[in-house]
């Protein structure tokens, strides 16, 4: 019997190295490649000789082809089941010309684990590799502007937004024939609350639609400081209350519409202050978001970048929001704190709020998120 037992370990034992040993080389497009490989329980913590060991096949790889290889990343990928199950290490095939360049970048931007380049404009965020949510009855509208045609650019919002867009599909089950996507120029002031008063009541099943809301971009609150607006891709900023939209036109809105829950996620800060810290206006008085002169439509809840006074950053290196990438983070699984397969606001708030503070640290700024609402409202499914 112990023989038998023992001739099983072995068996198994074997089987994981041959799962070890099982690598693919992937190509990403535009020069960039990745490996794969399983990760086995407890393999992450030999990170440095795995990554090694990877670097050194992505170095044969580039020979091949007359190039050299640059490390992108190094990361934990979920598997289907919302677990880790892959190890990935990216690269680009270069040039050695190109190569002298690029490590000429200052240490303190040089990437760490589940980073990438800060050359390139792509998102790190693998929404297609997380498993798909169940359909269910909802509709999101979901707004970036980055390039503001009489304000100062808001560094990554269009990014922000089309990467929620993918969560939304994948995360949250939006078909993705209910999701109203408007980035820049179509995010003007007609284009915003047309999707609101027109297209959503539309596709709102009154009781049993579930509303989600994403907006990355700007916000100021009015000159007497009683009123929030979002600001439209054209506003102008002499013209605030003509050219904004105030947040209680959006929300009466939706709510006219009866929808059984409204979930908002917004990137913005309400100080007057850009994402770079430029003022938007001088002298504009910081606000709370949603104040306790807000009167919340029924089934409510919000999640907000940061508290008055305060910037919602973005980072260059992550190539998002802070917030905005945190919340997509712990969409993927990261907070879903008692492991029972679905994330509540609450849980998501939590994760989100830790994250974001440390990152704004790191760039010697505050920045605490923001929970309205009901903390146990359930964000991604089972």
């Amino acid at each position: 019997m112990k023989m038998m037992k023992r001739l099983v370990i072995l068996l198994i034992s074997l089987a994981m190295l041959a799962a070890c040993a099982e690598k693919s080389i992937l190509n990403a497009g535009s020069g960039v490649f990745i490996i794969a490989k399983p990760n086995i329980a407890g393999m992450i913590g030999y990170a440095s000789s795995v990554r090694e060991e990877m670097a050194k096949e992505a170095d044969q790889f580039a020979k091949k082809h007359g190039k050299v290889a640059h490390a992108i990343s190094f990361e934990e990928v979920l598997n289907t089941s919302g677990r880790f199950g892959t190890i990935e290490y990216k690269f680009k095939l270069v040039d050695e010309v190109t190569r002298k360049d690029l490590e000429k970048i200052p240490a303190n931007q040089t990437r760490s684990i589940a980073t990438t380049e800060s050359v390139s404009e792509e998102s790190i965020l693998r929404p297609e590799l997380l498993p798909q949510s169940n359909e269910q009855d909802a509709i999101a509208i979901i707004i970036g502007i980055e390039n503001y045609k009489r304000a100062p650019k808001a560094d990554f919002a269009k990014n922000d937004a089309k990467l929620f867009y993918r969560y939304a599909v994948r995360r949250l089950g939006i078909p993705a024939n209910r999701i109203k996507l408007l980035l820049d120029s179509e995010a003007d002031q007609a284009g915003i609350i047309k999707a609101v008063r027109n297209w959503l009541p539309l596709h709102i099943n009154e009781g049993k639609t579930k509303v989600f809301l994403f907006y990355s971009g700007h916000g100021l609150p009015s000159k007497d400081g009683k009123d929030l607006y979002f600001l439209p891709h054209e506003t102008d900023m002499d013209l605030i209350e003509e050219t904004g939209i105030n947040q209680k036109t959006v929300l009466n809105s939706i709510d006219r519409s009866k929808p059984q829950s409204v979930i908002f996620f917004v990137d913005s800060c309400f100080s007057g202050i850009s994402k770079k810290g430029e003022s938007l206006i001088p002298g504009a008085r910081p606000v709370t978001l949603f104040s306790n002169s807000f009167h919340a439509p029924a089934g409510f809840t919000a999640l907000t970048a940061s508290g008055p006074q305060q910037i919602s950053s973005a980072s260059q290196e992550l190539r998002h929001g802070i917030f905005s990438y945190h919340l997509m983070k712990g969409m993927e699984g990261y907070a879903d704190r008692n492991n029972d397969g679905e994330i509540t606001s609450g849980e998501l708030a939590e994760y989100v709020s830790i994250n974001v503070k440390r990152g704004a640290m790191e760039i010697n700024r505050l920045q605490e998120p923001q929970l309205i609402g009901d903390e146990k409202r359930v964000i991604v499914a089972r």
